[in-house]
């Protein structure tokens, strides 16, 4: 990975600059001064004081929607006097845009605002995530990352000579749950600090809550690992966010997961007795065994179902050089997607219901990702070929949905099968496509607007 030098300089001399940026309130774009190309969105929390060094939390984005990034966090860092950036110019790809987006935003910052160099963390959602942690890992000067949705860039994995906290945030529906599950054993058997924290969703942002929870957590580690003075007000607020989950819950499960992450970040640093009781309590009760149970048993499932997929995406890769008659057919796709189907919705147990949920995610993201490998601009005939292939599996899985069918139905246009891309644009549009103004403007489709039945398509 190429080297993140503006950031590396930086922290050397943090001088700041006259600003007038508004405090406690969030600033949707602010340009970079050496680079006007580049913008960011930006929170200051109202305590921010330039005299006093703050932390600060670099938000990276998949898809570019810098404002989302910093409101998420942002009823926590007004709390916990967090300064947050988040670039417009960083979403999934190639990572050389990522470092340029991250060096001029950066320098932006740090010219502007007192920041503390001990105290500077990543945080991320999905690809986002992945480039927190290898940002972390690339430097010396993290002092910790919130991963949501997604774990570290494969195929690397972590060991216990990186020294960066490492907070893991992901919905019980999230496609990434496996991955974060099996993460976090990765994580514990090289004695990472760490927790992962498990939200209800799926592959998404975190809730606001459940991001405020990420930030004390960080607070109270940062406490202890410095051994600096311990925060009570911070544990109180920590200790009030987990009660209140408990006392507004009659799920023994979630109590369970509640009181773990109250011991293990507690424990030996604060009197946790009574929470341990609970905790062990709780770990022999009948429900809780039963649901552990279920867990481990849906993530083998799970596990199973992955690899049985990706084989046959990687067989599909192959498929110019052994033929198609090494590839499961159309009736193979819809009966996994029937079986899934009624796991979802006549699952043994709620783990096996999420499992298959998960799974159907996990199918039809990856199928998209591997139509993305193949279509980009300069694709020949072979890679588009592939790329309608592993779209065609999309659209199994997500049938009533009009999104597969348009991106298909523009991939017929590139190639020259212009019935076949007005057909599948008929089924986008029957599945519920209305965005006529995106359509128009859509350069995929300009070879065949000109015809009348395209032009039918659209309401007058």
């Amino acid at each position: 990975m190429k080297k993140i030098m503006v950031f590396f300089l930086l922290l050397q001399a943090l001088t700041t600059i006259a600003q007038n940026h508004p405090k406690g309130e969030l600033i949707e774009t602010v340009y970079c001064s050496a680079d006007t190309s580049q913008t960011y969105a930006l929170f200051l929390p109202s305590n921010y004081n330039k005299n006093q060094p703050s932390p600060i939390l670099y938000i990276f984005e998949p898809a570019a929607r810098a404002k989302l990034g910093v409101e998420v966090f942002q009823k926590a860092a007004e709390k916990y006097g967090y300064i947050l950036v988040c670039s417009y110019n960083s979403r999934n790809g190639r990572i050389e845009p990522i470092i340029e987006a991250f060096n001029a935003v950066s320098k932006d910052v740090s010219d502007q605002f007192s920041i503390d160099p001990k105290r500077i963390y990543m945080a991320g959602f999905s690809g986002g995530a992945r480039v927190a942690a290898q940002f972390a890992m690339e430097s010396e000067v993290v002092a910790g990352v919130i991963a949501c949705g997604a774990g570290f860039p494969s195929p690397i994995l972590p060991d216990k000579h990186y020294d960066f906290l490492y907070m893991g945030l992901v919905g019980n529906r999230d496609m990434n749950f496996l991955e974060m599950q099996k993460l976090e054993k990765n994580l514990q058997k090289h004695k990472f600090r760490e927790e992962l924290m498990v939200f209800e969703g799926g592959h998404q942002w975190a809730d606001t809550a459940t991001v405020e929870r990420a930030l004390q957590w960080l607070e109270l580690q940062k406490m202890k690992v410095k051994k600096t003075e311990l925060k009570e007000e911070t544990v109180r607020d920590f200790i009030e966010v987990h009660q209140n989950i408990i006392d507004h819950t009659d799920d023994d499960f979630e109590k369970y997961e509640v009181y773990q992450i109250l011991v293990q970040t507690l424990e030996g640093w604060k009197e946790t007795e009574t929470f341990q009781a609970e905790l062990q309590r709780l770990k022999g009760a009948e429900t809780v065994k039963t649901r552990l149970e279920n867990r481990r048993l849906a993530l083998e499932k799970e596990a199973q179902w992955q690899k049985k997929f990706l084989d046959e995406f990687k067989a599909i890769g192959l498929s110019p050089y052994k033929g198609d008659s090494t590839l499961k057919n159309a009736a193979w796709w819809k009966r996994e997607v029937r079986q899934l189907q009624k796991l979802m919705e006549e699952g043994a147990n709620v783990e096996e219901k999420w499992m298959a949920e998960r799974v159907m995610d996990f199918a039809w993201r990856n199928a998209y990702i591997q139509h993305n490998q193949n279509s980009h601009p300069e694709a020949m005939s072979v890679e588009l070929e592939l790329a309608r292939k592993y779209l065609e599996i999309w659209t199994h899985f997500q049938a009533d949905q009009p999104a597969p069918f348009y991106v298909l139905s523009k991939l017929y246009v590139r190639l020259n099968s212009p019935k076949k891309a007005i057909k599948t644009m008929e089924q986008a549009i029957e599945n519920g496509f209305e965005n006529w103004d995106y359509l128009e403007k859509d350069q995929g489709f300009d070879a065949i607007r000109g015809m009348k039945k395209f032009r039918e398509l659209v309401p007058k």
